[in-house]
């Protein structure tokens, strides 16, 4: 057995052992997300500050799903617009998992590129920690990634923590973090949160649309243009 059908086959144990895990019969959700931010220097357990104005969508049914930020009419004026892309939430996000694509529409340097991804981004450890969001019973997920900075010569670690519901069984997630088996309503990426702050299920005029504008290259393509970039 390979090292990903036992990661899926433990990950299915855990939710069978779990208590009242009812999954909702839904044709669609629609939530809304708010960014919060908190210093990584910060230990006094205080809750992250909500950036004001920073609101984010998620569409999906059970194969499918788009996120992207929430545009505003302001778009060149208000304050927190240099955070709208901190650890993702900028462009739109795309995730078919019938087609096996995962895709991140955005800009760089002036130009739209259409960025592909593995579907199982991820290789998520699931926590019996939980937590109530709302009125959902959310468990704990973590997974983390590295990357080199050529120009720092450094390689980071980025940690990401995600509480997700099988309370609503759609795979999918704020910004890409997503292929755990419930809908993510918090993912914390260093000192970014993605917090839901409204959750319609079964929500009408519901359209998901596949991004097909870009430049289409991979992920490690992007990155080595964007290092180039810096470089020169």
């Amino acid at each position: 057995m390979n090292k990903y059908l036992t990661h899926v086959l433990l990950i299915s144990i855990f939710l069978m052992s779990c208590e009242a895990l009812f999954s909702q019969d839904i044709s669609n959700v629609k939530v809304f997300y708010n960014k919060h931010m908190k210093s990584l220097k910060d230990t006094s357990g205080a809750a992250p500050k909500q950036l004001k104005d920073l609101s984010y969508i998620l569409i999906a049914n059970s194969t499918e799903s788009t996120f992207a930020f929430e545009k505003r009419m302001d778009m060149d004026n208000f304050s927190n617009k240099r955070h709208i892309g901190r650890s993702g939430g900028d462009g739109l996000y795309y995730k078919n998992i019938k087609t096996k694509e995962k895709l991140h529409q955005k800009k760089y340097g002036g130009k739209l590129f259409l960025i592909s991804y593995d579907v199982n981004t991820y290789n998520w450890k699931i926590h019996k920690e939980y937590k109530i969001i709302g009125k959902y019973k959310c468990y704990k997920a973590s997974t983390s990634y590295s990357f080199h900075s050529k120009l720092m010569d450094k390689t980071y670690q980025v940690n990401i923590t995600a509480w997700f519901t099988p309370e609503i069984s759609v795979p999918f997630g704020p910004a890409g973090y997503d292929g755990l088996p419930g809908l993510v309503l918090e993912a914390q990426i260093g000192g970014y949160y993605f917090v839901a702050s409204k959750i319609e299920l079964n929500a009408k005029k519901v359209t998901i649309e596949k991004p097909e504008k870009g430049k289409k290259v991979t992920n490690k393509e992007y990155d080595d243009i964007v290092q180039n970039s810096i470089d020169n």
